[in-house]
């Protein structure tokens, strides 16, 4: 999704149950530069709930360019 004030790239955070990953796709995964979450300093790529707390994880991994 375009931000049409910046035209900037947002990203919405999503559920799935079951990954459906290789073993080597998990550790493709596991390997990328997460970060760890905090709630005062919301990435401003992530759209997320303005309410709950739900679709917010722990970690995060920015966007690749």
């Amino acid at each position: 999704m375009l931000d049409s004030s910046h035209m900037l790239a947002r990203y919405s955070t999503f559920v799935r149950v079951g990954t459906g990953l290789s073993y080597a796709d998990y550790v493709w995964v596991r390997d990328k530069p997460w970060k760890a979450w905090n709630a005062q300093q919301q990435p401003s790529f992530l759209l997320t709930a303005n309410r709950t707390q739900e679709d917010k994880g722990d970690v995060f991994i920015e966007p690749e360019a």
